[in-house]
């Protein structure tokens, strides 16, 4: 049985919201200059020279096009640990602290550089999950190999569902150390094993949830956005959906129009899809050191 509330923790982002609307003021600035990093990088890498019509042809061209995106993805992946190692914390301090609302939660400190280095713990082992769980099924392929092809196709899909249903599993037990990382003033990878024993199915729900009520915003801010932008540009639409060349048409009056708007729907999806970990971190965990009397380091 679950020591919190689903609905508490899944709907906790939209009471931060409508509890601390100002905040947005701080996030909506932000994800607009992350989202134009997350740009500059992505085209000043080649990302926009990849031609993904190869997609279903032959493994070769795959291979050359997994290689030609390596640097564009490499690059926004750095852009992404940043910019989550200063967006977790704050949204974690929105739950630990809703009442000390300065600079929109946001610091630059410590903590910052210790959900950084969380996160790349994370990513190396769950990158070494995988990968362990590919040396496998690949080992189970060829030993299979002369049982002709629907042998191998089986092995091949019963391998992939079992990697990402591992992946998955260890991605939910491990969901909540950045806020055991965060109260407790240390990187925590594995504590969270320890927190979120018996949990696994609230908390999936949980996640689940939550990245419904998310899609559901951004539905919603995609129709309303573009139907308005039909509305108002016709025929002229494709100016936002087409892939420029170069910085210059990516900086187009429209485009960073349509870059500020995402930027606002990106800010309101922010506690949404970030707080749901630190409501049940401080339920499964009620009294952490942190939590207790006197000044809290990290306000």
């Amino acid at each position: 049985m679950a020591g919190f509330s689903i609905q508490e923790a899944a709907f906790g982002g939209f009471a931060a919201v409508r509890a601390h609307p100002r905040a947005l003021l701080v996030w909506t600035p932000l994800a607009f200059v992350i989202s134009l990093a997350s740009q500059v990088v992505f085209v000043q890498s080649g990302g926009q020279e990849v031609d993904w019509s190869v997609l279903g042809q032959d493994p070769a061209r795959l291979t050359a096009l997994a290689e030609k995106v390596a640097p564009a993805e490499a690059a926004l992946m750095a852009v992404v640990l940043v910019a989550n190692a200063f967006i977790q914390p704050a949204m974690i301090r929105l739950v630990f602290a809703p009442d000390n609302g300065r600079f929109g939660y946001f610091r630059i400190g410590a903590h910052e550089l210790r959900q950084l280095g969380l996160e790349i713990l994370a990513s190396i082992v769950l990158l070494g999950g995988y990968f362990g769980c590919a040396l496998v099924v690949s080992i189970a392929v060829a030993a299979i190999s002369g049982l002709g092809n629907p042998a191998i196709m089986t092995a091949l899909t019963a391998g992939m569902a079992a990697t990402l249903i591992a992946l998955l599993v260890i991605g939910v037990r491990l969901s909540l150390a950045p806020a055991l990382t965060f109260d407790s003033g240390r990187v925590n990878l594995f504590g969270s094993w320890r927190l979120t024993q018996g949990s696994f199915w609230p908390l999936l729900g949980t996640y689940v949830l939550t990245i419904a009520l998310a899609a559901v915003v951004l539905i919603f801010a995609n129709v309303l956005f573009f139907g308005l932008a039909e509305l108002v540009l016709g025929r002229e639409m494709t100016v936002l959906t087409a892939t420029p060349g170069d910085l210059i048409g990516y900086f187009t009056p429209l485009r960073l129009i349509a870059a500020l708007f995402s930027a606002f729907v990106t800010a309101l999806i922010w506690p949404v899809i970030f707080t749901p970990s630190a409501h049940i971190y401080r339920s499964l965990k009620p009294a952490p050191a942190y939590f207790g009397p006197g000044p809290q380091p990290w306000a």
